[in-house]
């Protein structure tokens, strides 16, 4: 059976079983199946509820953190993911759980009981039950070849996905005929911080600026780095991004880091690429960038000419 099948039989076999979320599964013959598939599976596999509390382990799971099932069963999804990647994960979560990501897999570390860190790619099915959402989490620790694959669509610094990323997750998270809010976010000035305060201080800045956009965009978005100084931001819907947009400067403002400009547009992945899309937002992003300037004008011809 193939694996897609198999786990969703494992999920309907869950749901036969219970009969609320942590309950022991009954003696009924779904019960006895779902003990011998999910139970001795060879891959590490864990349910958890909307809420991200674990309900239930296997033995892979338990053998991978080092966590008994009853320490398991105490704990949240939060309490095992690498601190560095809590917010990402908490993305994550939320989109499987709208149904967003429709079943794209993810990248990320688990912290195990003994402190070590695993490298794993994470695959979440969502069924709904008369108890609420579950999610069963299947995690594979990450070889060589799989950690290059996530090191290749994910950017160092930050953590976000890089362009390789954003493109690959606009064709297997989202539908193709949805319409996409695209948002360009440029770092004003930031060529002056590396110039006077070192490469290193312009490092902090990135980081900085990517953790406060992947905090501020809505749980369904995708947040990548999209070249040095400029981040994407991409949103199913015609969503009015305004809010965000004042709320990211009105961050920098108070911290004093380098002001924002930020650039809107819509496109459809069915119709245009995410390339294209960006043009627009980037004429956009210099209009603000520019909109307090006598040059602007000038500038926005010049912009023109040198294309």
């Amino acid at each position: 059976m193939a694996r897609r099948d198999w786990m969703t039989t494992v999920l309907a076999l869950m749901a036969a079983g219970r009969r609320a979320p942590g309950c022991t599964p009954t003696s009924s013959l779904g019960g006895e199946l779902y003990q011998k598939a999910f139970r001795h599976a060879d891959c590490a596999m864990a349910l958890h509820s909307a809420d991200r509390r674990f309900v239930d382990a296997n033995e892979a799971f338990v053998e991978m953190l080092g966590y008994s099932r009853a320490e398991l069963l105490g704990m949240t999804v939060s309490d095992v993911v690498h601190p560095d990647e809590q917010d990402e994960s908490a993305r994550w979560a939320a989109q499987w759980l709208a149904g967003v990501r429709k079943g794209a897999p993810a990248f990320g570390r688990v912290v195990c009981k003994d402190g070590s860190v695993v490298a794993v790619r994470v695959r979440k099915t969502v069924v709904s039950t008369e108890q609420g959402l579950f999610a069963l989490a299947t995690l594979e620790q990450l070889g060589a070849q799989s950690a290059f694959e996530r090191d290749s669509h994910y950017d160092e610094l930050t953590g976000l996905l890089n362009r390789r990323g954003l493109r690959r997750a606009l064709r297997t998270s989202y539908p193709s005929d949805l319409r996409v809010t695209v948002v360009l976010v440029d770092i004003d000035r930031f060529k002056a911080v590396n110039d006077r305060f070192g490469h290193a201080a312009g490092d902090l800045v990135l980081a900085s600026v990517a953790k406060k956009l992947a905090h501020a965009a809505p749980d369904h978005a995708l947040v990548a780095r999209w070249s040095g100084d400029e981040f994407v931001v991409c949103i199913p819907g015609g969503s009015d991004l305004g809010f965000l947009s004042d709320d990211l400067r009105r961050r920098n403002d108070d911290e004093g880091l380098p002001p924002l400009s930020v650039g809107t547009t819509e496109f459809s992945p069915v119709a245009e690429t995410i390339d294209s899309a960006l043009v627009r937002a980037d004429d956009a992003m210099y209009r603000d960038k520019f909109r307090d300037r006598p040059m602007r004008r000038l500038l926005a011809v010049l912009r023109g000419r040198e294309r």
